[in-house]
């Protein structure tokens, strides 16, 4: 039995025993593949609609209804998915969420009818979003962080903002020169530089821990957390406030083509949005650590109500910079809160199904 568990910790990158050097690789790995992902997927998204309408004859409001499905459907995937993310290596779920986004977007690139971009974002989507966004990099430095944890998730859960600070400008640029399906193919095979490093540094298999919360073995299903009253509470919380980012975060381009803002104005007013949530994320994750997430939760709410107020009055664009900027800011937090907070309660060995 004892050369058996030596044995283990020879092959099997135990995180205990990983190098800090690697935690901060692996953090840095999580970070890019969110940049991708998000970036294209979700922070990108503004950008495709007027082309799609023209395109394939539909109305905006008609593509406007693939966010909602996409998020329902990410919903049931990260139900699905999570005990896999909580279970097998790494570099597994990884791998398989980066070949996801690269089919999703050739796919893409190459749909007849708006009714295959539906299909996408309703089944692709949402497991590339899984497997290589939040849900997944949060698992990943829970893992392999003990201490500072809470600064760590803040940290990695910057991809997504770093994505929506980089990506919807580049593809700005490349649909300047050559179209919403020249840019999908563009992004899909840049994508493959990220598989060498996803390989290399995502390397080891996941183990639970024996400090979890004694109630919640790691082999639990998914259906005893949601026997949980705290589960229903995080629940409710913050899908409420995702609903909020989500709607504006969606339709910043058609809001700001309605206030007569430019096609480069909407891409400052996102980088705003998202270099918020860079600030947010950091901030929130630095003071999970040390302060009560109730707080923390209502101060990222009053953020919330305070954007909202200026965006329903029509505001002059500087105001609705500002109003963006708070808004990153709010929602930025989201996610490092929701993942400190899941991971105290149900044990950093159960954050993926959770």
């Amino acid at each position: 039995m004892q050369a058996e568990s030596q044995g283990d910790c020879d092959t099997g990158d135990d995180q205990q025993t990983l190098p800090a050097s690697n935690k901060w690789l692996v953090l840095l790995v999580a970070v890019l593949l969110q940049m991708v992902v998000f970036g294209s997927f979700v922070y990108s998204f503004t950008f495709w609609v007027a082309p799609w309408s023209e395109e394939f004859g539909v109305g905006r409001t008609t593509i406007l209804t693939i966010p909602t499905l996409f998020l329902y459907a990410t919903s049931g995937a990260a139900f699905l998915l999570g005990s896999y993310i909580d279970k097998l290596p790494q570099r597994t779920i990884a791998s398989v969420g980066l070949a996801f986004y690269v089919i999703a977007m050739l796919g893409i690139a190459f749909a007849p009818s708006i009714s295959v971009v539906f299909l996408i974002y309703a089944l692709l989507v949402p497991i590339s979003c899984t497997l290589a966004g939040p849900i997944a990099a949060i698992a990943f430095v829970s893992q392999v962080f003990d201490k500072q944890r809470g600064l760590a998730i803040g940290l990695v859960t910057m991809g997504t903002s770093l994505g929506g600070m980089t990506i919807p400008n580049v593809a700005a640029i490349l649909m300047a020169d050559g179209g919403w399906r020249e840019t999908h193919i563009t992004l899909a095979i840049s994508a493959l530089l990220l598989f060498p490093a996803v390989l290399t540094v995502l390397k080891f298999k996941p183990r639970p821990h024996p400090g979890g919360p004694a109630s919640l073995a790691a082999g639990s299903g998914n259906l005893q957390f949601l026997k949980r009253r705290d589960m229903w509470v995080c629940i409710a919380a913050f899908m409420l406030t995702y609903f909020v980012f989500i709607a504006v975060q969606f339709n910043m381009a058609p809001l700001a083509a309605d206030l007569g803002v430019s096609l480069q104005g909407t891409a400052m007013s996102v980088t705003v949005l998202t270099l918020g949530m860079v600030i947010g994320k950091v901030l929130t994750g630095y003071v999970s650590d040390k302060v009560d997430p109730r707080l923390v939760f209502v101060g990222i709410c009053c953020a919330l109500f305070v954007a909202l107020a200026i965006i329903l009055v029509n505001p002059p664009f500087i105001l609705l910079l500002m109003a963006f900027g708070i808004m990153g800011l709010g929602s930025g937090g989201l996610i490092p809160l929701k993942g400190a907070l899941l991971a105290d309660i149900f044990g950093s060995e159960n954050v993926g199904r959770t």
